[in-house]
């Protein structure tokens, strides 16, 4: 390939990391479209996986040139920078957040890493799922019994159920106004803390026939389109991550099977079921719960949410 950027990045670090990621994908767009002018199928089909491998290989060596170590755990990508000595997630309680959260922790331990991680927690839907902040409190109170003393401080923001996506859909292009939200706390918090990088969680809408009305559209990726700097984002003062992006809820649910975790897996919830609707849940609203806490509340079973979980744990062939 053709890519000329070491030149620049080996004598400084300072680069900007967005603009070299794109070169290296315009270099490796336009290597391809010359393969794809050749007659030979056969050619076009060799020359462009290796085009592409190229093109991760130089992604990763840039992100390893601006510090980031790029761990690799069963075929995903894991940033990290060893000088690191504080970085946050965002922590719902469910199974992806958890999952990054533990991941991020073996990383840690394994390499000896001197780094704290903060968890930040979005309170919201509050007067319909009222027991959604109890449940994650207990992941984060579990992953600070796993990690005492990597595990930090919990940070809880709240979002109005009004601005929720499921209120009032997106405001802002694809954008809703609790992913506003979301990130505008994120980058607050991090000023307040000086964190080095915040990691996201989200994944990649499943592979399967699932309702629609209630999915997260801006979670249907298109692969072929998917920048490095889309998992691994340099903000000036602070990275942000996202390296779930590309992948989907069955790899979470190995995870937790291959590192032993399935008791903290148990311990997460992922249904968006509420004591609003007209299923297993009805009645059970705020008022209800005050009264009520340390009850079983059980899962819809029938939210996108619940049917993308039972999938996950069925492509693992895990029943409880």
């Amino acid at each position: 390939m053709s890519i000329n950027y070491y030149k620049d990045c080996k004598y400084n670090i300072d680069f900007d990391v967005d603009t070299v990621l794109k070169e290296i994908d315009n270099d490796c767009n336009s290597r391809i479209k010359q393969i794809r002018r050749s007659d030979d199928l056969q050619h076009i089909r060799s020359e462009s996986k290796k085009t592409q491998r190229q093109r991760i290989i130089k992604k990763e060596e840039a992100l390893n040139l601006k510090g980031l170590q790029a761990h690799l755990i069963d075929g995903v990508y894991l940033p990290f920078n060893p000088n690191w000595t504080k970085v946050a997630i965002n922590l719902s309680g469910g199974a992806d957040s958890a999952c990054l959260t533990f991941l991020l922790s073996d990383i840690i331990l394994k390499n000896n890493y001197n780094c704290k991680i903060d968890i930040i927690t979005h309170t919201r839907v509050y007067n319909a799922r009222p027991w959604a902040g109890p449940v994650s409190k207990k992941v984060y109170q579990k992953l600070k019994q796993l990690y005492p003393t990597i595990i930090g401080e919990r940070y809880s923001n709240f979002i109005p159920p009004e601005l929720e996506h499921g209120a009032i859909g997106n405001i802002v292009g694809k954008r809703s106004a609790d992913q506003i939200t979301v990130d505008s706390f994120n980058t607050y918090i991090q000023y307040e803390n000086d964190y080095d990088a915040i990691y996201n969680a989200t994944t990649k809408n499943p592979s399967m026939d699932v309702p629609t009305k209630d999915r997260m559209r801006n979670r249907d990726i298109n692969l072929k389109k998917v920048r490095m700097d889309d998992l691994a984002k340099n903000k000036a003062d602070f990275w942000r991550i996202m390296p779930l992006k590309m992948i989907e809820k069955d790899w979470v649910v190995k995870q937790y099977m291959d590192h032993d975790k399935l008791d903290l897996f148990k311990t997460t919830r992922s249904c968006e079921g509420d004591g609003n609707g007209v299923d297993k849940l009805a009645g059970l609203d705020l008022y209800w719960y005050k009264h009520n806490q340390g009850s079983h509340i059980p899962e819809c079973g029938q939210c996108f949410w619940c049917v993308e979980r039972q999938w996950a744990m069925k492509e693992n062939k895990l029943e409880f």
